[in-house]
């Protein structure tokens, strides 16, 4: 038997215990060859069995094809040293030759540089030489390599310190801030491996952290002087940290990765490379763990340019987390870049340019209705594409549906895109279970924002978002408009209230839902749009604000609001309320405590009230808004507001603090333009935004009112309608907008 290395330089081979017929004993016959290769007398190598006389002659007919120059006549024991010393490429051939003669190979493979497997671990070794790894899927950012025990604790500080710092860095370039805040009490989403808390329990360790190598762009190397060691019994003990070392050096060779060693101090007192065992490290379940030996790795690592270095003397971890940053930022294999330009040329065919020459493939948001040729291509695309951070999309899902699941897939390992906007495209909860299949994969999907209204979601596609994606994707926005999620108000309540202490969740549409409810009394959301659900008891959304210290926004357009209007006095968080469409509040003593109610919530900024016939009450409307301290944006559209009523609306607002004034949709006509001046000319008024689309007033009557705005001495702006119908002339007045009839804000 024949124990050898079949690779790398002559130094990495093991000598041949080779015994024939006749000549010198086993042991002194042994002693002799390890001697001549300067390799001790190792207990792991198999004691050498003798070969039978009548295969000498195969043996030596066999190398005398290959060498015919150099073969001796008869095979002694000092005349092969003697030829190996002379000719150590002559020495590798028969260590060749005999292992194939000794293991019955049919025939000699001559040039062969690997040996071939010869089980399911030595194939996953060759498999691993190779790396199979798809262009872009990289479930992390960064890999720490370390002996255990005594680089701990710079693993564990490396870990902490490049997770956040990773994750800001990622915050930063998506929204595009000079600063954000930390995840501190936010999802945990890991873009480090540190095997003490990145292996799977229960997985094969040993594969699991050669996975993470794989799925790694930066490979971070800790030495110290207690990293080596250990090396110098490999070959007799397994050694995983030289299966790290020589994973990520063959994978930074084929451009899979980039490497960044980081010596510790004392590292200066490494043992030297020589004195390492140039043997094959010890097999691990019956193979090699590595291919070369200890030494060679031990040089190779050590071979980097200093300047790709970092020496750690216990005060400099900043300037670590700066490096790998820099390095995770700059690392990008050949292969993605010629796959990101080939996928850039098809998505350029097949979706071309619109109207304003400018790429789809470089813009930051993609409006489009696609086919399903296209859909693949975008969900092929999305990996690659570095412009994107919005994504609203329309498509044929009877057609599309195959494609969901890959599409889901695809947006996890996109980098830039923030919201997704799938609206309108009736997925229903077959779509939507594919979508979320795909999105919370290793790892999951990083997106902010998404909307998937009008798409026939039922309770049964909401306990999937509530239960399995929210708590895995980090999405804050959620859209969830004219779906079918409630099935009854209790039950609707029950899945997303369990649920959301888990998920980032800030702000929830639910909105045109009918029956479907959400109690305020346990979350903290910041926002919540609730309307038009035709839940009978809209009072419970008031009297969840008393108290309440997170919910900034609360819409709650026709819930039947009516009542607890004092819940909203000593309210110190919340700054939007949209009270819209709740007939009660026509009543004076409803629309009295509302407005004693807004006086006392003391942080409100915007208010609305459309749809509901104020005529009668408007004038108490100085009770909560004549003196409110921070309200700015106040909209009464379609009121049922007269002359006489808006009269009475200036007179309240005359010495607010209210900026903008929707009063659109309403009847008073030209009779209304003169109280509208007499506002705008207060002096202490600060009112300049004003809405008067469809009003009834006329183009005369559009000149009156810009007028009286010039007068104001304040820079204004006059909203209105195509519909109005107002002369050129006036509607092209700097300061004037026209919206189209559709276009409400």
């Amino acid at each position: 038997m024949i124990s050898s290395c079949l690779r790398g330089s002559p130094e990495d081979a093991v000598a041949p215990a080779v015994a024939l017929g006749g000549g010198p004993s086993r042991t002194s016959r042994r002693q002799q060859l390890l001697s001549c290769f300067g390799t001790a007398d190792h207990e792991d190598l198999m004691p050498t069995p003798t070969i039978p006389v009548h295969a000498q002659s195969q043996i030596l007919s066999f190398s005398s094809s290959q060498r015919s120059s150099k073969a001796p006549d008869t095979l002694n024991v000092s005349s092969v040293v003697e030829e190996i010393q002379k000719d150590s490429q002559w020495r590798l051939d028969q260590l060749r030759s005999l292992k194939e003669y000794l293991t019955g190979a049919a025939h000699h493979k001559k040039g062969q540089e690997e040996s071939q497997p010869d089980n399911e671990e030595d194939a996953e070794i060759n498999a691993l030489k190779k790396w199979p790894l798809s262009d872009g899927d990289y479930a992390y950012d960064v890999f720490i390599s370390h002996r255990v025990v005594p680089e701990q604790e710079l693993a564990m500080q490396l870990y902490f310190r490049l997770n956040e710092a990773l994750l800001t860095n990622l915050i930063l370039e998506r929204q595009g801030a000079a600063s954000a805040t930390k995840l501190e009490n936010g999802p945990r989403l890991e873009r480090v491996f540190w095997d003490h808390d990145s292996l799977i329990v229960g997985e094969d360790w040993r594969k699991g952290f050669v996975n993470g190598l794989k799925k790694s762009r930066l490979v971070v190397l800790l030495i110290s002087e207690a990293s080596t060691p250990r090396m110098k019994t490999s070959h007799i003990e397994t050694d995983n940290l030289l299966l790290e070392w020589e994973t990520a050096l063959m994978a930074a060779k084929h451009h899979r990765c980039a490497i960044f060693p980081v010596f510790i101090k004392g590292a200066e007192k490494l043992i030297k490379p020589e004195t390492l065992p140039c043997a094959r490290p010890k097999t691990v379940y019956g193979t090699q763990s590595c291919s070369l030996s200890a030494r060679s790795i031990l040089n190779k690592v050590l071979s980097f340019d200093p300047k790709d270095c970092v020496h750690y003397d216990g005060t400099n971890i900043d300037e670590i987390i700066s490096q790998c940053l820099l390095k995770v930022k700059s690392f990008s294999s050949p292969n993605e870049s010629a796959i990101r330009l080939r996928r850039e040329d098809q998505f350029a065919e097949l979706i071309p340019t619109d109207v304003d020459d400018m790429p789809n493939w470089n813009k930051e948001e993609l409006r489009r209705h696609l086919s399903p040729t296209q859909f693949l291509v975008v969900a092929e695309s999305l990996p690659f594409n570095e412009f994107w951070k919005r994504l609203i999309l329309s498509f044929d899902i009877s057609q599309c549906k195959e494609y969901v699941k890959s599409f889901g897939q695809s947006l996890r390992k996109n980098k830039t895109l923030i919201q997704l906007d799938l609206s309108g495209n009736v997925i229903g909860d077959n779509g939507l279970s594919s979508l979320i299949e795909g999105l919370i994969g290793d790892p999951p999907a990083s997106l902010q924002v998404l909307k998937l209204s009008s798409n026939s979601i039922t309770i049964d596609g909401l306990k999937g978002i509530f239960e399995r994606l929210l708590p895995k994707v980090p999405i804050k926005r959620l859209g969830l408009k004219n779906n079918l999620i409630g099935k009854t108000a209790k039950e609707s309540d029950l899945v997303m209230r369990n649920s959301l202490p888990s998920t980032s969740l800030e702000y929830l549409d639910i909105s045109l839902n009918k029956d479907a409810y959400l109690s305020l009394d346990y979350t903290n959301l910041t926002g919540l749009r609730a309307g038009n659900n035709d839940y009978p008891f809209g009072r419970n959304y008031l009297s969840a604000l008393k108290g309440n210290a997170s919910l900034k926004s609360l819409e709650v357009a026709s819930c039947g609001i009516d009542g607890n209007y004092e819940c909203l006095v000593g309210n110190t968080c919340l700054t939007r309320l949209d009270l819209s469409n709740n007939e009660m509040l026509a009543l004076p003593e409803h629309f009295s405590s509302l407005m004693t109610g807004i006086s006392g919530a003391t942080a409100l900024e915007i208010l609305k009230i459309n749809d509901v016939d104020l005529a009668n009450v408007i004038h108490l409307a100085e009770h909560g808004v004549s003196q409110h301290p921070t309200l700015r944006d106040l909209y009464l559209s379609n009121c049922q507001l007269s002359a006489a009523a808006l009269s009475d609306l200036m007179s309240a607002i005359a010495d607010s603090e209210v900026q903008l004034l929707d009063v659109s949709k309403n009847t008073f006509g030209d009779e209304g333009i003169e109280p509208i001046r007499n506002a705008a000319g207060n002096a202490k008024s600060t009112l300049w935004d004003i809405y008067v689309g469809l009003c009834n007033i006329t183009g005369e009557g559009a000149i009156r009112l810009i007028s009286a705005m010039k007068t104001s001495g304040k820079d204004f702006q006059i909203t209105v309608y195509r519909a109005d119908a107002w002369p050129d002339e006036v509607s092209k007045v700097a300061g004037v907008v026209i919206l189209e009839d559709d276009e409400y804000l």
